[in-house]
């Protein structure tokens, strides 16, 4: 064989395993279904095409009752370090598109004043990137500041889970980003 017949079969090959491993995290249950009955005859192709859509109508409606339940638009908790890292920079670039959206994110709990001398706090849960070279906070304010620090907030450093809108405030004529949290979760 010549080596362009070669490298055609294996691009070949490689398109079919890219396509076969893109339907990962899909419910495969209704092909494999499928192929188990099939004893050498082909089954006609409306009958599979409505199994199937039976069966993304059935995903849709999952995917439904989970935003429901978790009401989440970002989460960032089931995302790797680097899309995660890359996702809260676009979350700090273009702000705009996450305003009033819910989102969940983890990570290290810190404190710290921006203004010395001054006895308030800004919390934030700190995102690195899969090096851990970089880094960005998101701000949040629990309960619309009703929590006393550092009494009620965890130490620096701890790792947390909060759940919040993204909101913006005015503060020394800036405009600062943060997740407004009903709670936290020490993980």
């Amino acid at each position: 064989m010549s080596i362009i017949v070669k490298k055609t079969i294996a691009s070949c090959i490689i398109l079919i395993l890219t396509m076969v491993m893109s339907a990962c995290g899909k419910d495969t249950s209704m092909v494999e279904e499928i192929a188990n009955k099939q004893d050498g005859t082909i089954q006609g192709t409306a009958e599979v095409e409505s199994k199937l859509q039976d069966n993304d109508e059935k995903n849709e409606t999952d995917i439904e009752e989970t935003k429901d339940i978790n009401d989440v638009d970002v989460d960032l908790t089931v995302l790797s370090s680097t899309m995660v890292y890359s996702e809260v920079y676009n979350m700090m670039v273009n702000p705009d598109v996450y305003l009033g959206k819910t989102i969940k994110v983890i990570g290290p709990y810190y404190a710290g004043q921006l203004v010395y001398g001054t006895e308030k706090y800004y919390h934030f849960v700190v995102i690195s990137d899969a090096t851990a070279c970089c880094q960005n906070g998101i701000e949040f304010i629990w309960d619309d500041n009703s929590h006393v620090y550092p009494d009620e907030y965890p130490k620096d450093n701890t790792v947390i889970e909060i759940t919040g809108v993204f909101s913006s405030y005015e503060e020394s004529g800036n405009t600062y980003y943060y997740l407004k949290a009903d709670g936290i979760t020490i993980k």
